[in-house]
């Protein structure tokens, strides 16, 4: 039994269809599908979807899906963002059209295609590039692939690292 997937979500300005295990929701920003590898019942009551089992065995999914599905119902309607900051003298980013240009003090520029359902907007300075989609797994995936560029060091301070990413530095023993 999943606590999670008790619960209602609840929807408002969304459709959504529901055929042969794939659930397709359009909402204000796009469309997105999932396709449930299990067995499951969709109701669809007033302004609320339940989502129940139809054998024990699904169990263990119930909550995953509800996860999935939930966070597809807020990436159509609001979008995930995230903000990715770059430190060091003379590291930038540049966008050219469907690709972004990563100079992080390698011989050449680094250049990263960036996928249909992402879109990205750079600052003044350069220095922080702002994503947006409606996939949080294709945004999570193509920050991650930034991020391994150059990892943020707190020691040095140079690096790739997300606005809302905290590195702690080790304690120092004085003698």
């Amino acid at each position: 039994m999943s606590k999670k997937g008790r619960k209602p979500i609840t929807i408002s300005n969304i459709f959504i269809t529901y055929k042969l295990r794939v659930i397709t929701i359009k909402g204000r920003y796009g469309e997105l599908s999932f396709r449930l590898k299990g067995l499951f019942f969709i109701f669809l009551v007033r302004n609320n979807i339940f989502i129940r089992p139809c054998y024990k065995k699904y169990n263990n999914l119930w909550g995953t899906y509800f996860s999935c599905i939930s966070n597809i119902l807020f990436g159509t309607n609001f979008m995930f963002k995230d903000t990715l900051i770059i430190d060091g003298v003379g590291y930038s980013f540049d966008l050219d059209k469907k690709s972004l240009l990563v100079d992080i003090g390698f011989s050449k520029v680094v250049n990263i295609t960036i996928p249909s359902e992402l879109y990205c907007k750079l600052s003044n300075n350069k220095d922080k590039l702002h994503i947006r989609s409606i996939n949080n797994i294709a945004l999570g995936d193509f920050c991650h692939v930034i991020k391994n560029l150059r990892r943020y060091n707190p020691y040095k301070k140079i690096g790739i690292r997300s606005i809302n990413e905290i590195k702690v530095l080790k304690s120092r023993n004085k003698k």
